[in-house]
């Protein structure tokens, strides 16, 4: 395991690690199991200072230690009794391993039914978010900080790179609008499978609150 995994790993939330019931590894869980994790360990956080983004300064274009294990704590992982990731439905049915990789194709699941380890997770967990830092960093029109290019990444790794980039939050900061503009487009995304999710709900508040003053947890 390289450095910059076995750091993260440190910073992943105690809840992200906890085994998720005892299920044989070689099989397809079943819907029980199929709960992703989105409480966290708010201990295993830490805040950083907020500056807020000035026109024409530097911006974030990575996301952080902080925000990897933020957006892993959110998107959570269900393993079996080995402490490998294994596949599960997330809540609105979509094949998923690890810290939130979309499983869509049959070729792909067959792929995963031995699961991950914690190191394989982490891997494949960086590799996806390369594609939403960059889908967000070439979106933006204006500079961000990066607790706010966490954030950002956070919501585009959650609702989709294509609806990221559709969304009207996205429109309302290249705008220069009102925080308060933004916060309530911000909040709208909380439905999934045609109803309001309460980890969403959660989610996107505490997204906003790094978004808008900086803090992790």
């Amino acid at each position: 395991m390289n450095n910059s995994i076995q750091n993260l790993t440190s910073l992943i939330p105690e809840q992200c690690k906890q085994q998720q019931g005892k299920i044989d590894k070689k099989l397809v869980p079943q819907t029980n199991y199929s709960k992703p994790v989105y409480k966290r360990n708010k201990g295993n956080f830490t805040s950083i200072k907020h500056k807020p983004a000035q026109e024409g300064g530097a911006s974030a274009t990575r996301v952080s230690d902080k925000g990897l294990s933020f957006i892993a704590g959110w998107e959570g992982s269900v393993r079996d009794s080995s402490g490998k990731h294994i596949l599960y439905r997330d809540a609105v049915g979509v094949w998923t391993i690890g810290y939130g990789h979309a499983v869509f194709s049959k070729a792909e699941r067959q792929k995963y039914l031995n699961g991950l380890t914690e190191s394989e997770a982490l891997t494949l967990f960086r590799q996806d978010i390369k594609r939403f830092e960059d889908g967000v960093r070439e979106s933006l029109k204006v500079p961000v900080n990066q607790a706010q290019f966490d954030a950002l990444v956070s919501l585009a790794y959650n609702i989709g790179i294509y609806a990221f980039k559709n969304s009207t939050v996205l429109r309302l900061i290249n705008e220069g609008a009102p925080m308060s503009e933004i916060e309530e487009a911000w909040k709208r995304w909380v439905y999934g499978g045609g109803r309001v999710l309460p980890g969403l709900v959660n989610r996107r508040n505490a997204e906003w609150k790094l978004f808008s003053t900086g803090k992790y947890y």
